[in-house]
């Protein structure tokens, strides 16, 4: 396989008016694989922390004190963590920090996205990860920033929201030898 650098491909709409909310979506990578996520989410998940709490009624369990969370190549890192579940599967994680990060490694030549947000909340069922406050998604140098991200991992697709606070941002580099 040759190498190739990974560019966002984009279409922006701006239907909100200024001060309201505004979207911006694009697809991620559209030349790379999917593979790497897929056998990532076939991984048992680790989870390290200074603290650990199990609620079994209500389906809980609270880590606490520099969590760190890795899943095949898939890391997050936090000070708090909370994950949802039900019938001994996960449905939902959310990690908390200042900021919280997460990286993972998205084909065979090592290229990574990374991420970072006050709270980053993963949708097991629907394999997506939202990034919320102050959040930041890059790739390759091409990075999308807003006060919401939501990354969709196996369409590959990424969907930034500003609100009043901001408007999202987004860094394309250009394609090599082009």
């Amino acid at each position: 396989m040759g190498s190739f650098t990974p560019l966002f491909r984009r279409s922006f709409s701006s239907a909100s008016p200024p001060g309201a909310w505004a979207s911006v979506c694009f697809w991620l990578l559209a030349a790379v694989p999917a593979w790497a996520l897929r056998a990532d989410s076939e991984q048992p998940i680790h989870i390290r922390s200074a603290s650990a709490e199990f609620d079994e009624p209500n389906g809980q369990a609270v880590y606490g004190g520099g969590v760190e969370v890795q899943q095949g190549t898939l890391r997050v890192t936090g000070e708090r963590l909370l994950v949802d579940y039900q019938d001994a599967k996960v449905r939902r994680i959310v990690a908390t920090g200042d900021p919280a990060r997460y990286q993972q490694t998205l084909d065979q030549e090592g290229g990574l996205v990374k991420g970072a947000a006050s709270t980053i909340v993963y949708h097991a069922g629907q394999d997506r990860i939202d990034f919320q406050g102050a959040a930041r998604l890059t790739q390759a140098g091409n990075a999308v920033t807003g006060e919401l991200i939501r990354y969709h991992i196996v369409l590959e697709a990424v969907n930034g929201e500003a609100t009043e606070q901001g408007p999202v941002r987004v860094t394309l580099l250009p394609a090599a030898g082009g």
